[in-house]
């Protein structure tokens, strides 16, 4: 069956080469008939007995090349087609390569035949002339013509030994296993000569082995030549893309590969197209099947070994690098004995697989191999390289291979064995601490230890060494930990471990002794850092242990005042309930309630003002608990509104001082009105608690300027309802200035009567613009209806000269400017102007002028001998003058 299934594929490989060749010859043809179309001949082709015919045939014989160029160039010596032909097989017999390329140019035929039917390639094969082979085929030579005795080129190449090039140049296009009229195929041939080389070549081109001659069969002549292992080595590894040794590897068959080794020594160094030797092939096919290694896979192994295969992976050009050390690849197999051998021939014992990092130490520890892990120790491999997955003891330890991890820790620890027991702790794993107390001599007691083993949240590992004497009370010299208000220089473990929030360490440590109030160098119990923690059940543990609710550290603050800190309501009501004190201040005097207004927390704040808690402390800053809740909102855009509303009315409602200044003498309304966001409700419940409207404070700001300065002119007109006054000229001025310009009108009625009187702007004015009041024209001797005139504040025109705030530079201004007088009688109000012009107006205007726009107005006008209604006219106080809408 098998030898029936080779010879149908032998079968179907000669029709196709036939039907190649035939696909050949037809475009060969095609491609000649063109070009006589194209380019039809000068001189007519004689079929015999042209002129020139001997002439060209003694040029050829006597190789004379230049001769034979000239006759066939030549227009009088025309030659016939049998002289070139003629010239042709005696140029190829003699190997003339140039002279055959010469009449091939000329258009001899090169499938032209001699009085033995030899054609110029079967001349050219059978001499050995490479090239003119190589030149003739390229010219539609056929490779499959036969002699009279039936010879193909094929066949006549392999009368010479060393044939094996041309042999593979005429395979490409030729039936290999044609027999001539003797029986023999080129196969036979080979074998006869003993050419090895050209006898794999054949059979990896097809070449039948099952043949015979004259009853011989071919395993008996190559039998009878010595080639027979040859022969059967090279039929069991035929892929043409690879080399035979490479073939027989992955045949596994060591009497084949003997064969090769022999018959090409540097063979072993052959790679596929990937670049991989016969070794690293054979490792690859070992470890796919994951059945080990076989005794006779290890006996290929070591004759690749011994035969020089390169055993040190490099990367090949042009592939992608996912190269695998042979040696990593040995170790993932398991047998120590390649191991072994590779190292003998000094293999890079840290070299490691491209993709992953993955040196063999690192694959021994992933396997568990402890014997190979021993080995690779012996021989230095590194442990400290680290790959994707960690180091070698990284990865003993994730793959469990923990009799591995026991053997590379102690190797750790004879460089360092403080290391060696910190990442024995990280791992978590008791096994190993047990591992290096056996084999180790160290200190149970050191603190570091414990340290180390609540960082790694491992109860186990405390359990191990509090059996071993571990104090639970130790000291630990660290400076990383929360405190309430600073780093600490050292801790306890008991603190250490409520930082991590692990409850079965706190439970383990006090159980085995550790002091519930022992305090860190800030003077923290481990309950002021479960204070700072979310785990609520660990603040329980702790209180139901028995730990101080009202312990004080160094900074004079309890407990609770952590929770305020970080606003924890939780904990501060489950502190409450275990009878916290509210009362406590802290070394700075901040009160608990003064300390959760600067940290925003509404909730406890209310729960503090539900308890009572007394709200006239105050910080040393001055601040009561009143202004120290609108100074902590002014930095704070977002805060709940709805919250601090409800704590601002609590406070109120107590007999809380609403007037008191801090240390700059700024009052709660003050900074209420410095407030970046609108909380309208804040100013007007402080106005009704009785307020000052006009308390001053050290930048002689008062309440009203605020609001001015902000331009918030909806909380300027609260003050001003409120009876808030101008305490300086220049607020005054600049306040009418900016109500006019900014159009907001009906607060002139409201500042007329608080300060501020009739005045002109002089250029030589030199106060500053306080508000920010930008004045918008080029002459500064502004009065305020000359400002309104100019804007067109008709409204505010009116008015003015209704209330008759007016200076005697009005008057002057529209008696002597046309731009006035018609802008006032746009207003449509004759009796404006003559309101303005009239006796009375004037008189009133220079009594006005007289008293000045000054603070002490008011005094110089209750010292005149006229009736009170007078007086308020001149002060501008209640006044029955309606400001009109626009």
């Amino acid at each position: 069956m098998a030898e029936s299934a080779i010879n149908k594929q032998k079968s179907r490989r000669s029709k196709h080469c036939e039907k190649r060749e035939l696909k050949r010859k037809e475009k060969l043809e095609e491609l000649q008939n063109l070009l006589n179309e194209l380019f039809p001949e000068s001189k007519t082709r004689f079929e015999k007995n042209g002129p020139g015919d001997e002439q060209l045939m003694n040029a050829v014989t006597m190789e004379k090349y230049k001769e034979a160029e000239d006759i066939l160039s030549s227009q009088t010596m025309a030659c016939s087609q049998e002289a070139l032909d003629r010239s042709l097989l005696i140029a190829a017999d003699s190997g003339q390569k140039l002279t055959l390329v010469l009449l091939l140019k000329n258009k001899a035929n090169s499938n032209c035949r001699d009085t033995n039917g030899n054609t110029p390639l079967l001349l050219c094969a059978q001499n050995g002339f490479l090239e003119m082979v190589r030149i003739l085929i390229n010219n539609g030579a056929s490779v499959n013509e036969q002699n009279n005795v039936g010879d193909t080129a094929l066949i006549l190449s392999i009368r010479k030994s060393g044939s094996s090039e041309m042999a593979r140049l005429l395979c490409n296009s030729s039936n290999v296993s044609i027999k001539n009229k003797e029986g023999y195929t080129a196969l036979m041939k080979a074998i006869e000569s003993v050419d090895l080389d050209t006898i794999k070549i054949l059979i990896i081109n097809g070449a039948n082995t099952s043949d015979a001659r004259e009853g011989k069969s071919i395993t008996e002549m190559a039998e009878q030549k010595g080639v027979l292992k040859f022969l059967k080595a090279f039929s069991e590894c035929k892929t043409p893309q690879q080399p035979t040794i490479l073939s027989a590897v992955e045949s596994r068959n060591i009497s084949v590969i003997e064969i090769f080794l022999t018959f090409d020594k540097n063979c072993i160094k052959m790679k596929s197209s990937k670049g991989k030797s016969a070794l690293e092939i054979l490792l690859e096919i070992v470890l796919s099947e994951n059945k080990g290694l076989s005794s006779a896979d290890k006996e290929i192994c070591k004759l690749l070994i011994v035969h020089g295969v390169e055993i040190n992976v490099k990367k090949a050009k042009g592939i992608m690098n996912k190269s695998v050390s042979l040696l990593v690849k040995a170790v993932q197999i398991g047998d120590l004995d390649l191991v072994r051998w590779l190292c003998l021939k000094k293999v890079n014992i840290n070299e490691s697989n491209f993709y992953e990092t993955m040196t063999p130490l690192m694959m021994a520890a992933k396997e568990g191999f402890v014997d190979i892990t021993c080995f690779l120790l012996s021989k230095q491999a590194n442990v400290e390289v680290k790959g994707r997955e960690g180091t070698a003891l990284d990865i003993a330890v994730k793959y469990k291979k923990m009799e591995c991890a026991k053997i590379l820790l102690e190797e750790k620890a004879k460089k360092g064995l403080e290391d060696a027991c910190k990442k024995a702790i990280e791992y978590k794993e008791v096994c190993l601490m047990e591992h290096l107390h056996d084999k180790f001599t160290f200190d149970m007691k050191d603190a570091k230890l414990l340290e180390w083993t609540i960082e790694s949240d491992s109860k186990d590992i405390l359990t191990f060494l509090i059996s071993k004497g571990a104090n639970v009370n130790s000291k630990i010299v660290k400076q990383s930990y929360y405190s309430s208000s600073r780093q600490p220089s050292f801790v306890y473990p008991l603190h250490l471990s409520v930082d991590k929030e692990n409850l079965d360490l706190i439970m383990l440590l006090i159980e085995s002794g550790a002091d519930i109030d022992i305090v860190d160098s800030n003077g923290d119990t481990p309950l002021f850092y479960a204070c700072s923690k979310k785990n609520v059940d660990i603040l329980k543990y702790l209180l139901t242990t028995g730990a101080e609710v009202n312990t004080t550290n160094d900074f004079g603050k309890t407990p609770i005042f952590v929770t305020v800190e970080i606003n924890q309501v939780l904990h501060f009501k489950m502190l409450l309930k275990w009878g916290a004190d509210v009362s406590v201040c802290d070394k700075e005097g901040n009160s608990l309630i003064c300390q959760a207004i600067k940290c925003r927390c509404a909730d406890i704040v209310s729960l503090l003002l539900d308890l009572g808690v007394d709200t006239h402390d105050i910080t040393k800053d001055g601040d009561s608990a009143l202004t120290l809740l609108f100074k902590t909102l002014k930095t704070h855009y977002y805060f709940e509104k709805e919250k601090f509303d409800k704590i601002l009315r609590h406070m109120l409602q107590e007999s809380v001082d609403v007037n008191r200044q801090d240390v700059k003498r700024n009052t709660a309304l003050m900074i209420a009105c410095k407030l970046d966001t609108h909380w309208p409700e804040a100013v007007n419940l402080l106005l009704q608690k009785g307020a000052n409207v006009n308390m001053v404070n050290d930048r002689n700001e008062s309440a009203l300027s605020v609001t001015l300065t902000k331009r918030n002119f909806d909380m300027t007109k609260v003050l001003l309802e409120n009876k808030a006054t101008f305490h300086l000229p220049s607020h005054c001025q600049e306040a009418v200035h900016l109500f006019i310009s900014e159009n907001r009108p009906e607060l002139l009625p409201l500042a007329l009567g608080q300060g501020v009187y009739p005045f002109l702007v002089l250029p030589n004015h030199s106060s500053e613009h306080i508000f920010s009041c930008s004045y918008r024209y080029s002459r500064n001797d502004l009065t305020p209806l000359s400002l309104a005139l100019i804007d067109q504040r008709f409204s505010v025109v009116t008015f003015l000269i209704q209330t008759r705030f007016l200076t005697k530079h009005d008057v002057t201004d529209i008696l002597s400017k046309p731009f006035f007088q018609s802008t006032l009688l746009q207003i449509e109000k004759q009796e404006l102007l003559d309101n303005l012009l009239s006796l009375k107006t004037l008189s009133f205007v220079r009594v006005s002028e007289l008293l000045d726009a000054t603070p002490d107005r008011e005094q110089k006008v209750s010292r005149l001998p006229i009736p009170n209604k007078i007086k308020d006219q001149l002060l501008f106080r209640n006044l029955n003058v309606k400001m009109e809408t626009s």
